[in-house]
């Protein structure tokens, strides 16, 4: 671990940090033209247009922000993706564009010649525009990611990790594409980073639970897996602290809530969706709605696609809250709707997803085995730590991993490589781990060797 009190290694962390950020810019600028369009786009780029111009209104209004028209890229999904995408392509357009827009999805049931010759992808400039803005996030994702393994084992393995993450496909295509894969991953990080604060110094932990909890409201108004995936990492994180003495119960339980509660404000706050109305409410006539509602047979159906406002004016108003929760079965609904399409094709899905991850791991080959080397030596730095009653800074690359693997694993439906690249991330840090402890304990023996080789010199 890098010895933050002293001047040089502070001096050293920070120089490494920025040619990080030089390197991932200049690498990840150059792809921008080169990575290959996705339909996708056309919707987060249209979507991302509509939310920012309402909010450049200062429109809250519930049906607007549902905004049906958008399809899947409408109440499908949390609203800060799109306002991270649209907000920085709004501005553009304005300045540079004359206040174009672009306003149009592309249809799946037609070849990229046909959605083209009929306006469905975006202008090259809208376009280029909108890649700029997700690179910036694939900048810092490279900083944050450099930060979490320097500072939780050394400088190099820190370097090795950011290296290798530029060369993983899966994230240069996130990077550079426009869609919000890559927004939710550097919040992701940054949570990640708050675990580790608390590993390091658990007496700050009602203050890391927060800001962890921040990171994670942050990540799940992007993509609705983002609270499961800080909660299970924050939890294993805690045990481990709670294994050596270095927390109590109580504490623990305590940021668990602090935790849960900042997420939930943060998701809230930022997604209007969500927001109740109490304008026209009668409560006469909510009493009324409400005993027809529960006289249906299929009112959780009902819930998950939404109360017909026409039939239940009042409820519709009330339940709005509700849709965060029912965004996980509704996800469930249209992922079952897609998996003929890219599901899995047979055999048992941890296999599959395990060989998934060891093939979209990175360019190098068989890198997939410096991961199962960084696991192991995770793992014996974590019995280690158990044994002298300290807290491993392993285990939080370590538990990123786990939480990000154990997510998909349960909740994943779809077997698309972007889908797994909080994963991939996890394992790139541990892959650079293995290869930098492999190389180390190589070098130390070498020089053991020459030293017993060496001839001791005439009196």
């Amino acid at each position: 671990m890098i010895d933050c009190s002293k001047r040089n290694s502070k001096l050293a962390f920070w120089a490494a940090l920025l040619l990080v950020v030089v390197v991932a810019s200049v690498v990840l600028a150059a792809k921008v033209p080169a990575t290959s369009f996705r339909g996708d786009e056309s919707g987060w780029i249209s979507a991302g247009y509509t939310y920012a111009d309402l909010l450049a209104q200062g429109s809250f209004a519930w049906d607007q922000w549902a905004c049906p028209s958008c399809g899947p890229w409408g109440g499908l999904n949390p609203q800060l993706g799109k306002l991270l995408i649209g907000v920085p392509l709004a501005l553009y357009s304005d300045l540079q564009l004359d206040g174009a827009r672009f306003d149009r999805y592309y249809s799946y049931d037609e070849t990229l010649e046909q959605n083209e010759a009929a306006g469905r992808v975006p202008p090259g400039e809208i376009l280029l525009a909108a890649r700029r803005a997700s690179l910036l996030f694939g900048v810092l994702s490279c900083a944050a990611l450099f930060a979490l393994a320097a500072l939780s084992a050394n400088l190099a393995t820190g370097l090795l990790a950011a290296g290798l993450l530029l060369t993983n496909q899966v994230f240069v295509a996130s990077a550079t594409s426009a869609m919000t894969d890559i927004h939710y991953l550097f919040f992701l990080l940054c949570l990640a980073l708050a675990v580790l604060w608390l590993a390091a110094r658990p007496a700050t932990v009602q203050r890391a639970a927060l800001v962890a909890g921040v990171c994670a409201g942050l990540a799940t108004s992007i993509k609705v897996s983002g609270v499961a995936v800080g909660g299970l990492l924050l939890l294993l994180v805690l045990v481990a602290c709670l294994l050596v003495g270095k927390l109590r119960v109580r504490q623990g339980l305590l940021a668990l809530g602090l935790f849960a509660l900042a997420a939930v404000v943060v998701v809230y706050l930022l997604n209007p969706f969500f927001w109740p109305s109490f304008v026209a409410l009668e409560p006469a006539a909510v009493l009324s709605e409400l005993q027809g509602f529960l006289g249906q047979s299929k009112r959780f159906g009902m819930l998950v696609e939404g109360i017909p406002a026409q039939r239940y004016p009042q409820l519709a108003q009330l339940v709005r809250p509700l849709g965060f929760p029912l965004m996980v079965q509704r996800w469930n609904v249209f992922m079952d709707s897609q998996a003929s399409i890219a599901g899995w094709t047979g055999g048992a899905r941890p296999v599959e997803i395990s060989q998934t991850v060891a093939a979209n791991l990175s360019s190098v080959p068989l890198l997939w085995v410096a991961l199962l080397v960084g696991l192991a030596i995770s793992a014996g730095r974590l019995w280690r730590s158990y044994r002298s009653d300290s807290v491993s800074l392993l285990s939080v690359p370590l538990a990123f991993f786990v939480a990000n693997y154990t997510v998909i694993l349960f909740m994943l439906k779809l077997n698309w490589p972007r889908y797994y690249l909080p994963t991939l991330v996890g394992a790139v840090v541990l892959a650079a781990l293995g290869i930098s402890a492999t190389v180390g304990y190589l070098l130390a023996r070498g020089g053991a060797w020459l030293s017993a080789r060496r001839v001791a010199p005439l009196p």
